[in-house]
């Protein structure tokens, strides 16, 4: 961005887009894997029973998480910082009232207790993603660094790069949800 060369900008994102997919989808099954190791991890047997449900639900919010990211990370690069914060905001009370409404089962909602609380934040996950492309798409500043490209050709060269980056981040963001 600093060198003004926005196509480049517009394919650093545009890879990310499938690159974050890819990685989303390895975390969501990597993580997944992980339930089985529950009932060793010393937890009471009824929390485990609690956890695995959640948790389930819960992993389908990563690859719309992995493209939030992605989405904020180019805008951020672009020193855009207000809208994905407004976005995040937003959202997190989306998952607020979600939370009630699905947890609780209140206004017709079905009553899903720790489960609800997980597709609320799958739910509110997806619209952060949604939010940041669609935000992305139709900002007309950003025009010349979306629009320009061709969506159907990557640069493996940018896709290696950004997995030589983004890769040790990935994997602290995994040990912290097996932590989890």
């Amino acid at each position: 961005f600093g060198e003004k060369n926005f196509k480049r900008c517009g394919e650093i994102y545009k890879t990310g887009v499938p690159a974050n997919i890819i990685m989303g989808l390895l975390l969501t099954a990597t993580t997944f894997g992980a339930t089985f190791l529950f009932d060793y991890l010393g937890q009471d047997p009824e929390v485990v029973r609690l956890a695995v449900p959640y948790y389930n639900i819960a992993l389908f919010s990563m690859l719309p998480y992995m493209l939030f990211l992605n989405g904020k990370q180019f805008l951020e690069g672009l020193s855009i910082t207000f809208p994905t914060m407004m976005i995040s905001l937003i959202c997190n009370l989306e998952n607020i009232v979600l939370n009630y409404l699905l947890i609780f089962g209140e206004f017709g909602f079905p009553m899903m207790e720790l489960e609800g609380a997980a597709l609320a934040t799958t739910i509110a996950r997806a619209s952060m993603a949604i939010s940041v492309m669609l935000y992305i798409y139709f900002r007309k500043d950003l025009v010349e660094f979306t629009h320009r490209l061709n969506w159907f050709k990557y640069s493996k060269e940018i896709f290696v790069k950004i997995y030589k980056f983004g890769l040790p981040i990935a994997l602290q963001h995994l040990m912290e949800v097996w932590a989890f």
